[in-house]
């Protein structure tokens, strides 16, 4: 949640929560992530992976924020079709 007292100020007029998780896999050779978003209305999962740092099992922070850099991208992209597909619905009801 936010800590700022301007976020918090915010929230008095939030309309709705959504939840956003976050679920890492290791395996030998990438590390994949798995993304859930839950919200009033919206379900959306996705999945995307980075290749793990070639020698160096260390360098697992990395690979995780790739991984989830990738998940959040397809996260991203499915709310704007969803977002698009909801407009030209909307235009097309009041077309005809």
């Amino acid at each position: 949640m936010p800590t700022n007292n301007r976020s918090l100020t915010s929230l008095n007029n939030c309309v709705g929560v959504w939840t956003l998780s976050i679920v890492f896999r290791t395996e030998d050779d990438h590390t994949s992530a798995a993304a859930y978003l839950e919200g009033p209305d919206i379900e959306i999962e996705a999945t995307g992976a980075s290749p793990r740092a070639v020698g160096d099992r260390d360098v697992l922070s990395a690979d995780a924020d790739l991984a989830a850099a990738e998940v959040l991208t397809h996260v991203s992209n499915r709310l704007a079709q969803r977002a698009l597909r909801q407009v030209w619905e909307t235009n097309a009801s009041n077309l005809g």
